[in-house]
């Protein structure tokens, strides 16, 4: 009788199915999630630079060129 009452009120193998579907679907959203998350984050050393070492950046880069660099150079000591 056991069986057959399972069966009949769908605890069955379509609920096997439906667990596997919603543990494998609870997985995939946790997956998505971290990886956004992921690609939100800064990472420590972007929290930590100090105003001199952006501007040495820029510098680097050439967004800024060298008169203007040695004016917020002063600026900032």
């Amino acid at each position: 009788m056991g069986y057959r009452y399972m069966l009949h009120y769908g605890f069955g193998h379509g609920g096997n199915f439906m667990m596997i579907l919603f543990v494998l679907l609870f997985i995939a959203i946790l997956y998505v999630l971290f990886k956004s998350n992921k690609n939100n984050t800064l990472s420590v050393a972007e929290v930590t630079e100090n105003p001199l070492t952006i501007l040495k950046k820029r510098y680097a880069k050439g967004e800024i060129d060298k008169a203007e660099f040695e004016e917020k150079k002063k600026d900032i000591i």
